[in-house]
């Protein structure tokens, strides 16, 4: 392999600089990477990093067709299967998008234990997204608390946001007043928090649910005198 790179660019241009991460802090430039005396798994990995890069360039296209070609070569890896569903649903092909989403349902239960933590939090918080966006509200919701269960405590209350506002928006009154409870501390004891727009969303969704659109539109209000939510 290739001298490792020092870089000091945001991470979300690395895929299209053609750099991955090492366990140092390093970087390699996969795009020049020679597969010829790769390992089996240097050789899927750096193949999927492509994939990613002509997924982040909108090459939709060929990076399906990579996909394809690495499932054939390497089998059925959770995060291959993620990009391809992704993929699927980016070209509006909802069919595969639908199958992809109940391929990773079957095959999670039996490798999630190898994934790293941010790695299945990610994996989990996805397919939460893709089956809200099918209709399949307890099938996302279900994903959400597992999420919540092993995520880090940032990541974690922004999830417990994302329950909140499933709960309220599809009328599922299963344990919303204990999240509410708990954002709304969250709320008072830990003011960082009300940066974020999702979050006093998902508290305003609550109270329209709980409490009706009167309340709601009153915190609403305050919160807008407030700047809270911005323009």
């Amino acid at each position: 392999m290739t001298t490792a790179l020092k870089i000091s660019h945001p991470y979300e241009t690395f895929y299209q600089l053609g750099l991955a991460s090492l366990n140092d802090g390093t970087f390699i430039n996969f795009e020049n990477e020679s597969l010829q005396n790769a390992s089996y798994i240097q050789r899927r990995i750096l193949k999927h990093l492509r994939i990613k890069k002509l997924m982040a360039e909108g090459a939709l296209q060929t990076a399906l067709i990579l996909i394809r070609d690495l499932r054939s070569e390497s089998g059925d890896h959770i995060s291959l299967l993620c990009d391809q569903a992704s993929l699927a649903y980016m070209m509006k092909n909802y069919s595969t998008w639908s199958h992809v989403t109940n391929e990773i349902d079957e095959l999670l239960p039996h490798v999630e234990d190898k994934l790293g933590q941010e790695s299945l939090t990610k994996t989990l918080l996805l397919m939460a997204k893709f089956y809200e966006e099918q209709g399949l509200i307890r099938k996302s919701y279900s994903y959400l608390k597992r999420a919540e269960k092993i995520a880090h405590a940032l990541t974690r209350t922004r999830i417990r946001a994302n329950i909140i506002r499933l709960l309220s928006m599809h009328s599922i009154s299963t344990e919303l007043s204990e999240y509410y409870a708990e954002l709304k501390q969250v709320s008072q004891s830990e003011p960082e928090f009300n940066t974020y727009a999702e979050f006093l969303h998902a508290l305003i969704l609550a109270e329209a649910k709980l409490f009706g659109p009167i309340s709601a539109i009153e915190n609403l209000t305050i919160m807008r005198a407030e700047d809270k939510l911005g323009a």
